[in-house]
């Protein structure tokens, strides 16, 4: 007869790396086993083969390929083999875009907890991804997100070709963490009820020996789990409704509004226009309408619907740098062309532009803001310097209607700089 002492009970997880003693705590409520090592203890006096669960947080370690693994962060991932392949690492993801979808091999079990993920990465803008050293390990991936480049952004791929067990690998900024244990605990748990089922051994629990009152609440519980499992249920379905619409809010800004902070050339050209008409202009392009074969004139003439001897004369431009000088002395000289050929100058000139490209547009300066005296030039013969951030912020007040089209039209026929703070 075999007999066995200090048995602890399933599962077993064994956490390293962790000093966050709020989420430890989350950690402890998943499984009746838990403890909380160093990477210096993984290595130097722990039997990893006494745990059902490892739980790497932003470490790295060699861990066994009979223990299941969610990994959070770290520089790279154990070797692991699987026949003649490898999956090995992390990388910093170089596509700018922020953009991410869910792949459609993606886990039942963590299918709720994508969008909150996704919007995080979305909101960062760059995340690591998967660095996968041999092609044929491709198959073996199960990812959860995939950035813009098709990279795996968090998945699970098998600890080798002949075991069921997993390795999870997750960012370490990802959000609810203890959800995402839990998950793989759950998927685990169907696979191997054994080993990931919690003992139950008090017989407190036997409703054989429980009073009627005990019944009763149990059966209460019961009803308002089953209620918030339905209302969780619901919520994740709207909210993945609502990220769905999110990302088309997101897709439709780059294709328009969000070109008067990130787009030059004819591109920002056209939005400043769609941008002026909203405010209830009538705008012209200049050089389809008014200029000469072989010869250029201002890039825009804005008109006033209501007021028929109103025009502005527009230059539309967009660097990586700053504003530049020599942008007004242009114009001046298109003005100068202006009332040549109509007898009258113009109402205002107007010079938009969208500076700094690639910068946040809150922390850009004012356009021209070290030219304070050529401006002040350029604005009393009616010039109105335009900011595309401001431009922007103009428009969404009007969508908004914190503003009028008549307001934000008389801000516009000012000289100045155009201000929405």
């Amino acid at each position: 007869m075999e007999l066995m002492f200090g048995l602890q009970p399933r599962p077993r997880m064994l956490v390293v790396g962790l000093d966050d003693e709020s989420l430890a705590e989350r950690f402890r409520a998943l499984a009746p086993t838990v403890r909380i090592a160093s990477t210096d203890e993984l290595a130097d006096d722990i039997n990893q083969r006494d745990w059902d669960l490892i739980v790497l947080w932003d470490c790295d370690a060699t861990v066994l390929t009979e223990v299941n693994v969610v990994q959070f962060g770290g520089s790279q991932t154990s070797r692991l083999h699987m026949g003649s392949a490898s999956f090995l690492g992390t990388t910093t993801a170089i596509e700018a875009s922020g953009t991410y979808r869910v792949p459609a091999s993606q886990v039942d079990e963590v299918s709720h907890l994508i969008p909150g993920f996704g919007e995080q990465l979305v909101a960062a803008g760059r995340s690591r991804v998967m660095q996968i050293t041999h092609p044929s390990v491709r198959g073996v991936i199960v990812p959860f997100l995939i950035n813009a480049n098709g990279h795996p952004v968090a998945g699970i791929f098998r600890r080798s070709q002949s075991s069921p067990l997993e390795w999870w690998w997750l960012p370490v900024e990802i959000p609810e963490a203890a959800r995402w244990v839990s998950a793989a605990l759950a998927r685990w748990r169907a696979a191997d009820p054994t080993r990931f089922e919690p003992d139950v051994t008090d017989w407190h629990s036997d409703p054989q020996w429980q009073t009627v009152d005990q019944r009763e609440a149990t059966s209460k519980i019961s009803e308002l789990d089953a209620e918030h499992a339905e209302a969780a249920r619901v919520y994740q379905a709207r909210r993945a409704e609502l990220e769905m619409e999110r990302l088309d809010a997101a897709k439709r800004a780059e294709l328009g509004a969000r070109r008067l902070l990130e787009a030059q050339g004819d591109t920002l050209k056209d939005e400043v226009a769609e941008a002026f008409r909203e405010f209830g202009f009538t705008v012209e392009d200049a050089d389809k309408e008014h200029a000469k074969k072989g010869d250029l004139l201002e890039d825009l003439r804005v008109l006033d619907p209501d007021d028929p001897d109103w025009v502005a004369l527009v230059e539309v431009r967009g660097y990586s740098g700053g504003a530049k000088l020599s942008d007004l002395q242009r114009i001046t000289r298109f003005a100068t062309r202006f009332a040549a050929a109509n007898r009258r100058v113009p109402s205002a000139c107007w010079y938009v532009v969208n500076h700094f490209l690639g910068t946040d547009p809150g922390k850009r300066d004012e356009p021209l803001a070290s030219n304070e005296e050529e401006v002040a030039t350029f604005n009393e013969d009616g010039g109105l310097i335009i900011g595309t951030p401001e431009l922007f912020v103009l428009r969404e007040r009007v969508r908004r209607g914190d503003l009028t089209a008549a307001e934000a039209l008389a801000q516009l026929k000012t000289p100045g700089r155009l201000r929405t703070a």
